[in-house]
């Protein structure tokens, strides 16, 4: 089965349960309102969660439970508004993602008992959206194709920025306006990438498919 096929049968569930999801959360007024916009800029911390990998562990000589699972960083981005079809919006902008996570392995008394073991996700995300709500607040699924910079590594080690993965990114959000200018925003994305092969710092990396949560603020 073809990576996009076997991408597409993972990622429908997703985002139909996702749009179900927040379509039902977006709020109704009594009287009409404009459409979300014109322009939306984001500010959010980011919690990517990681998988213990055991082909990936194994190229690093640790054990899987030695690597990180969850990991810290922040997100922004920027959107417009362009058209708008019924109750639809339709938007385009990108997000840049970045999110690091770190683990020592420690026996009982805390004494390390192996390496430092670091994983990060750097990702530029281009999106296009449809938004279901008004300019009080909206709701969104959206998706894109995009790059990313996903590794795994001794802490100790350098990085290594020149190896970049095509990664497809879907997932959907929230944002409800506190003040005319000020929302409140959530997103869930998943980042979808193809194997990577090894360089001399880092290792190798199987076909993978990360969730970031972030949460944070808004500014229209």
């Amino acid at each position: 089965m073809s990576f996009g096929r076997a991408l597409a049968r993972r990622l429908i569930p997703r985002v139909v349960v996702i749009a179900a999801a927040l379509a039902a959360a977006s709020p109704v007024h009594a009287q009409p309102l404009d459409p979300p916009g014109p322009f939306v800029v984001d500010a959010r911390g980011a919690l990517p969660r990681f998988k213990e990998s055991g082909f990936t562990a194994g190229e690093l000589g640790v054990p899987a439970v030695s690597l990180p699972t969850l990991g810290v960083g922040f997100d922004v981005g920027a959107h417009w508004y362009p058209l708008r079809a019924r109750n639809v919006t339709l938007g385009v902008g990108a997000s840049f993602l970045w999110g690091r996570g770190r683990q020592t392995p420690t026996d009982d008394e805390g004494e390390p008992t192996g390496p430092t073991i670091e994983t990060r996700l750097v990702a530029i995300a281009p999106q296009l959206s449809l938004n279901f709500g008004t300019e009080r607040g909206w709701s969104y699924i959206s998706g894109g194709i995009g790059q990313s910079v996903y590794d795994t590594r001794l802490a100790e080690t350098p990085a290594d920025n020149s190896r970049r993965v095509r990664t497809i990114n879907y997932g959907g959000g929230a944002r409800w306006l506190a003040r005319p200018h000020l929302a409140f925003s959530l997103d869930l994305r998943f980042y979808a990438m193809g194997p990577q092969e090894a360089t001399d710092t880092v290792a190798a990396t199987e076909r993978i498919t990360l969730m970031v949560f972030s949460a944070g603020v808004s500014f229209k």
